[in-house]
C-alpha cells in the first residue's frame, strides 16, 4: 500500500450506551446458542434413556460428538457473521 493510502487514527472509545447495545447483541446470540444446545443435548439423553430400556448398542458419546461438532460449526459461523455485522454498526455509532 502506498504511504498516502494508509489511514491512521486514535483509539475509539465507546460510551456506556454503545457498549450496552453491543453486549445485548452478543447476549441475544449467546442465549439462542445456549437454548439450542440444551434442547439438542436433552434430546440425545432422552434417546439414550430409551435405548437403555431396550438394550440397544448405539453409544451416546459418538452421537454427542457429532451433535456438538455440528453445533460448534453452526454457531461458529453465526458468531463470525455477527461479528462482521456488529463491527460495521459499531464503527458507524462511534464515528457518528
Amino acid at each position: 500500500m502506498a504511504q498516502s493510502q494508509i489511514i491512521r487514527g486514535g483509539k475509539l472509545n465507546a460510551n456506556a450506551g454503545i457498549e450496552s447495545w453491543y453486549m445485548k447483541e452478543l447476549e441475544k446470540l449467546s442465549r439462542q446458542m445456549t437454548r439450542e444446545c440444551a434442547r439438542e443435548l436433552k434430546k440425545l439423553y432422552a434417546q439414550e434413556d430409551e435405548q437403555i430400556k431396550f438394550a440397544q448398542d448405539a453409544g451416546i458419546s459418538s452421537q454427542m460428538r457429532i451433535k456438538l461438532n455440528y453445533l460448534q460449526k453452526k454457531y461458529g459461523d453465526k458468531f463470525a457473521e455477527k461479528s462482521k455485522e456488529l463491527s460495521k454498526k459499531l464503527l458507524t455509532k462511534l464515528i457518528a
